[in-house]
């Protein structure tokens, strides 16, 4: 008889910037405010709006383009980075 496991199976997210497996839950920043609850890496996250307000770019769902709004933005950069 074959042994189950009980534990739960994670379901496995690919990073919408770097493409890469999310492996640890603390790592994940849904998307919010724009709806559409995509996954992200946090430090791919913050690079990329850092990135995109230093050439005064909105930041955009990799998966789905939809605008991510200002408050996101700014929980995940410091006011130095503004």
């Amino acid at each position: 008889m074959k042994k189950q496991s009980i534990a739960p199976k994670v379901e496995k997210f690919a990073c919408g910037l770097c493409k890469l497996d999310i492996s640890d839950v603390g790592e994940i920043v849904f998307i919010q405010s724009t709806g559409c609850f995509h996954q992200v890496h946090r430090h791919c996250f913050k690079s990329a709006c850092f990135e995109r307000q230093m050439k005064s770019r909105g930041m955009h769902c990799p998966d789905c383009d939809k605008e991510v709004q200002q408050y996101e933005i700014r929980e995940y950069l410091s006011p130095e980075d503004i």
